[in-house]
C-alpha cells in the first residue's frame, strides 16, 4: 500500500510538472473556450499567467493573463486585433467570481472591418468606402469621387464623428448613425487613426466570458445569458 501511495504522489507532482511547463499551451486552450462563450475570435493565445496554473485553473481562477486575439466580435464589429491585460481571470466553474479587477484592453480595427460594419446600417443598397491615414478618416461612397473628412472625438461619455468640414447632401442620405455613448463601466482612454486601421484604449471592469459568471452582461459582451460554448 505504501509503495502505491508512493507512486500515485509521484504520478501526480509529475503531472503537474509537466502541466506546468505546458503552462501557456493550456490556459490559452481553458481561456479561450471560456470567452468564446461570449466573445467569438478566430485565434487566441495566452502569452503570460501567473504561476501556479494548474491549481487556480481547477479553481476556476486565474491571474496576470496577457493574451492576443484575432478576429475579435464584439456585438456587431469585428476587431482584426485586440491585446487584453487581465489582472483576474474567472472560468465558468469558479466557486465564487475573482475580485473587480479592472482589465485593459488595446484594440485594432481594419478599415474594410469598419467599412463592412458601415455597410450593414446603410439605406438603399448604399457601399460606404472608409480610407483611414495616420491622423485622418474619410468616409465616401463606391463609384462617387467625393470623399468627405471626419473627426473623431469623445465628449461627455459620447463617441462623435462628424465631418470637419460642410457635408454633401449624400452624407445625411446615408442614415448612418455616427455617434456612440460609451457604457458606464468603459472607459475609452486613447483613440488613434493609423494607416488602415484605427486602434483604440480600453479599460473594463467586466470581460464577458471570463469574470466566473455564466452569462455574457457587461460592456463588451451585451446581455446574452447562458451562452453555449463552442469549442470542444
Amino acid at each position: 500500500m505504501r509503495r502505491w501511495l508512493v507512486g500515485l504522489a509521484a504520478f501526480v507532482v509529475v503531472t503537474a510538472v509537466i502541466v506546468e511547463l505546458a503552462a501557456l499551451p493550456v490556459a490559452t486552450r481553458v481561456v479561450g473556450s471560456a470567452l468564446e462563450r461570449c466573445l467569438p475570435f478566430d485565434e487566441l493565445e495566452v502569452e503570460t499567467i501567473d504561476r501556479p496554473v494548474l491549481p487556480r485553473l481547477l479553481l476556476g481562477r486565474a491571474r496576470g493573463v496577457e493574451l492576443q486575439a484575432t478576429g475579435l466580435q464584439l456585438d456587431e464589429i469585428r476587431v482584426e486585433r485586440a491585446r487584453m491585460e487581465l489582472p483576474e481571470v474567472g472560468l465558468p466553474w469558479a466557486i465564487r467570481p475573482p475580485p473587480v479587477s479592472e482589465a485593459t484592453l488595446e484594440l485594432e480595427l481594419s478599415a474594410s472591418d469598419l467599412q463592412a460594419f458601415l455597410a450593414e446600417q446603410a439605406p438603399f443598397g448604399l457601399e460606404p468606402v472608409v480610407e483611414l491615414t495616420p491622423g485622418v478618416a474619410r468616409l465616401g461612397i463606391e463609384s462617387f469621387p467625393v470623399q468627405v473628412r471626419l473627426a473623431i472625438e469623445v465628449r461627455d461619455r459620447v463617441l462623435r464623428v462628424t465631418p470637419v468640414e460642410e457635408a454633401p447632401g449624400w452624407f445625411g442620405r446615408l442614415g448612418l448613425d455616427l455617434s456612440y455613448e460609451l457604457p458606464d463601466d468603459l472607459d475609452l482612454d486613447q483613440l488613434e487613426i493609423g494607416q488602415d486601421a484605427l486602434m483604440a484604449t480600453l479599460r473594463v471592469e467586466v470581460v464577458a466570458g471570463i469574470d466566473g459568471s455564466p452569462g455574457c452582461s457587461g460592456p463588451l459582451g451585451g446581455d446574452r445569458p447562458d451562452p453555449e460554448p463552442t469549442r470542444g
